[in-house]
């Protein structure tokens, strides 16, 4: 074979090697004449995700995986490095979060473009989180309360020593019994009245117009009475009139109590008509549920105990003290000492207690942020953080 030739085998093995390598990396989602950023995030589990897996935003495609590495001197945790499209606005609040396609379960990063302050540069961290699946959902939803309930009975009783136990347990079996036995009588009560509405009403048209009928026939029966007016003389002894009469007065009074309970001025009237009660039991549960949450943000205001040792670690627990001054529409930030769930909400009580629920951003970050309310005026305000189960309480003051 002439050099000439080997030349030419040369450069098609290698011409033909390179269109390989790339049409495989094409096909693997690479593309290589296009410029992009490429940013990490950090995750406990990566639930199966692997090198070359896709990066979508709202469904589309726009980069993919390119490294996976073991953090060993941070807990053992995953970096993973991904590309993605130029022009993406990535910023300060933007999440990775980690998500399952496809019926086989294939992995991928949603990449949750939310709205930031601060456009992240290359090979800057983005905040991470991981959908929760189905599965687990379910589990973390059929948890019987009684886990719950004997983690807290525990740590409870390594506060409280001598025979103060005793008279807490008796305190809290009392405050259960309380809210059971009011839920209990509210449900009957709004049961009751959601029965008997229609029959009530039914039977006061049916006494109405049977009040009207006879009011009817008396009219008919007074000429006969005035005809036969003679005859009373000779049967006086069986005082027909004094029974007429009798029976007259009692038909007027069943009247003038059926008109009565259609103008609401008795106690029949207003149970029927009025919606006083339905106000009363909706403040009753509003005001039930601001008792229990100021009892979560202030448990000094009602319990006393005494203390063995040091606090316990609580990873709920909120870590900045809210009693600081706030003008309204400032920005509030609540840090906590882990990440939020996806369900996280804060609920605000105004003056009133009526309450209003805000979607913090933030969420699978150990720190919130919200707008307060402009409606909110001077004074000191009570808020609830809410977990997928438990909550946390604390104040705030408006100035």
């Amino acid at each position: 074979m002439s050099r000439s030739k080997e030349v030419k085998v040369g450069l098609l093995v290698v011409i033909a090697g390179t269109l390989l390598y790339l049409g495989f990396n094409f096909l693997k989602g690479r593309d290589f004449f296009s410029s992009g950023k490429t940013f990490y995030a950090q995750y406990k589990n990566i639930a199966g995700l692997k090198k070359s897996n896709p990066v979508i935003v709202n469904g589309l495609a726009v980069g993919r995986v390119e490294f996976i590495e073991i953090l060993h001197d941070k807990d053992d945790s995953i970096k993973v490095t991904f590309s993605v499209a130029s022009g993406l606005p990535v910023n300060d609040m933007s999440v990775a979060e980690l998500v399952t396609t496809g019926v086989l379960g294939d992995k991928a990063i949603n990449l949750i473009l939310n709205q930031g302050k601060n456009v992240l540069d290359n090979d800057m961290r983005v905040n991470s989180a991981i959908e929760a699946s189905i599965l687990s959902d379910l589990q973390q939803k059929a948890l019987p309360m009684a886990n719950n309930v004997d983690s807290i009975i525990v740590g409870v009783k390594d506060f409280i020593r001598g025979n103060d136990e005793e008279d807490f347990k008796r305190m809290m079996v009392s405050v259960s019994s309380i809210l059971k036995s009011t839920n209990q009588t509210i449900a009957a009560m709004n049961s009751l009245i959601a029965k008997n509405e229609d029959n009530v009403s039914e039977t006061s048209e049916n006494v109405k117009l049977a009040t009207s009928e006879l009011n009817k026939s008396m009219k008919l029966l007074e000429p006969i009475l005035k005809n036969v007016n003679g005859i009373t003389d000779s049967i006086g002894a069986l005082e027909l009139s004094k029974t007429l009469d009798a029976a007259n007065n009692s038909l007027n009074k069943v009247s003038e109590l059926m008109a009565s309970v259609n103008q609401e001025t008795g106690s029949i009237g207003k149970l029927i008509n009025s919606s006083e009660m339905h106000e009363n039991l909706t403040t009753t549960i509003r005001d039930i549920d601001y008792l229990v949450t100021d009892m979560q943000a202030n448990p000094k205001r009602y319990i006393q105990f005494s203390v063995i040792g040091g606090t316990p670690k609580d990873e709920r627990a909120i870590i900045k003290n809210f009693n600081e001054k706030l003008s309204p529409g400032a920005q509030m930030t609540i840090n906590l000492k882990r990440e939020a769930y996806n369900t996280t909400s804060v609920i605000l009580y105004k003056e009133d207690r009526s309450t209003v629920e805000l979607r913090p951003s933030g969420i699978g970050t150990k720190q919130l942020t919200f707008n307060l309310p402009s409606e909110f005026k001077q004074g000191l305000y009570l808020a609830k953080l809410d977990w997928d189960i438990d909550s946390e309480a604390f104040n705030f003051e408006v100035q």
